[in-house]
């Protein structure tokens, strides 16, 4: 028999769905042959420090630093019961071959890596690494499955950032605490990220605005009229401002007087164009930035909307992702992923398109892409939507027939104009 342990009951309906396993339980799913369980997230965790040193337990500066020579670990009370049946399903004799399903990530890798650990299993591993749930990326997964030890790097490189969390949060909450007598929760993320937040919010409060003004003329011209700034010579501008910006009044008004009913002369006259590429595909802190800007919505809502996107509808690929490249052979799926959106929301768009461009180093770059590719859509048709998952389904989507358009081109007209003994 076959275990998939996946990372959450959703994901493991998914894989049983494909797997052709349909007999449920409270604690997994079951078919010919195979049988499929979850692990609602974490189950184990590290234990506390009095779990490794009985002295640890009370919070006095002697005992610091506390290092052990191995973090130990335990299961989750919350979900004490859901581990101990996977852990028991994992040392079941029927079971042959156990596969780790948890999340095609760094956190998914530690998710199953402890509790195969702790579950005291020795069983070969092969792993499922997917970035969609559809059928057909379930599939492919299946039929890809690679060995577990190929993940050994990911998996040493979530312990230690794990384990880091652990001592730096114990030891410096410990002995912050201990030197101002209340408690100060300390976190290796957490401490520089407040520290940030701190720093901007104080900037804002210190800032003092400078009063400035800026001279404008409108230029009259046999094809039409437009507005220009004066640009000098005024008097020296605002510390970290540009020369259009004049920090004195009666020079600014003097300025003006100049140029009223002055007659002015073309001193330089260019045109241009700017050709503009597509900004880049969306990795997830990109795509929170972008539902800010446009929506006001919060990174906590972007990346709900975005996990809903990926695990209920099966529309995005894996959203907890810091590249913004895809892989060679994620690139070829690009075109059937463009016809399919042409199927349904985006038939105009497409249309307007015409042949698509060609992928380049700007969107494909294997060395670019660690865990995950850059987020994109699926070829799967979507159906109802709440407000912010049809946002971010929008902005997403948007942003993938933006690579295969072609540049923004922009006309530019350059004019200096001479008028009072001013610049324009």
């Amino acid at each position: 028999m076959r275990l998939f342990v996946a990372e959450k009951p959703s994901v493991a309906r998914d894989i049983a769905k494909v797997l052709g396993a349909s007999q449920r339980t409270r604690t997994h799913i079951e078919g010919p042959g195979v049988r499929v369980t979850w692990c609602i997230g974490h189950l184990v965790e590290h234990a506390a420090p009095d779990a490794h040193d009985p002295a640890w337990k009370r919070w006095s500066p002697e005992n610091l630093p506390m290092l052990p020579p191995a973090l130990k670990l335990q299961p989750v009370k919350r979900t004490a019961a859901q581990f101990k049946a996977v852990a028991r399903m994992l040392n079941d004799r029927r079971v042959e071959q156990v596969i780790n399903a948890c999340d095609a990530g760094r956190e998914g890798e530690l998710i199953f890596r402890y509790l195969y650990e702790l579950a005291g299993c020795h069983k070969p591993v092969q792993r499922f690494w997917v970035s969609s749930l559809t059928q057909s990326a379930i599939r492919a997964g299946l039929a890809n499955l690679r060995p577990g030890a190929q993940f050994d790097p990911l998996a040493a490189a979530a312990r230690c950032r794990a384990e880091a969390d652990w001592l730096v949060g114990m030891n410096a909450t410990r002995g912050l605490t201990a030197v101002g007598d209340t408690l100060l929760s300390v976190g290796r993320v957490q401490t520089p990220t407040l520290a940030l937040i701190v720093g901007r919010e104080q900037a804002i409060r210190e800032f003092v605005p400078e009063t400035y003004w800026v001279v404008e003329a409108k230029v009259d011209t046999p094809k039409g009229a437009f507005v220009a700034q004066c640009t000098g010579p005024l008097d020296q501008p605002p510390a970290k401002e540009t020369p259009e910006r004049c920090a004195r009044r009666d020079i600014a008004e003097a300025a003006a007087r100049q140029l009223t009913g002055a007659a002015g002369e073309i001193l330089r006259a260019r045109r241009d164009q700017q050709r503009v590429p597509p900004p880049q595909l969306y990795h997830l802190t990109a795509l929170q930035q972008a539902a800010n800007r446009r929506f006001g919505m919060t990174a906590d809502q972007t990346l709900k909307a975005a996990q809903a996107l990926y695990e209920r509808h099966k529309l995005l690929t894996y959203p907890r992702t810091d590249s913004r490249h895809l892989t060679t052979d994620v690139a070829q799926t690009v075109p059937s992923i463009v016809q399919a959106l042409a199927q349904h929301r985006y038939a105009a768009e497409v249309a307007s398109i015409g042949k698509l461009r060609p992928l380049t180093g700007r969107q494909v770059a294997n060395a670019k892409v660690g865990d995950h590719h850059a987020i994109i859509p699926t070829t799967r048709t979507p159906g109802q939507l709440g407000r912010d998952e049809q946002r971010v389904y929008d902005l997403v989507c948007r942003r993938l027939l933006a690579q295969v358009s072609p540049d923004a081109v922009y006309a530019r007209a350059h004019l200096i104009v001479g008028a009072g003994g001013l610049r324009l």
